[in-house]
């Protein structure tokens, strides 16, 4: 992550899809506790996890493309599937209710 600019009600971040990919996984574990009264916290989470992976697998696509006639995979599982973010048994549910 690279710090671009801060000024006044504005902050530009330069982000590699490795971040993305971290970003979202935090945002992921970090709502859906299901406690009451956190409904708005845990649809912010939800958004921005679902934002980082988006942006993540955008970034990623440059590199994918040179495998897209080759059978290569390009999906979000694939995308998620490039970043360690120790997830292991205990990885939060993927948004969205389907599979990737």
């Amino acid at each position: 992550m690279k710090l671009l600019d801060i000024r006044e009600n504005a902050v530009t971040i330069e982000l590699e899809q490795q971040d993305c990919r971290v970003l979202a996984y935090a945002c992921q574990a970090g709502g859906q506790d299901g406690r009451a009264g956190y409904e708005a916290r845990d649809v912010a989470c939800a958004a921005l996890a679902a934002f980082f992976d988006a942006a993540g697998l955008a970034a990623s696509a440059h590199g994918q493309c040179l495998r897209w006639g080759r059978g290569g995979d390009y999906s979000l599982a694939g995308f998620r599937a490039t970043v360690d973010v120790g997830e292991g048994e205990e990885a939060p549910p993927a948004q969205g209710g389907g599979a990737a």
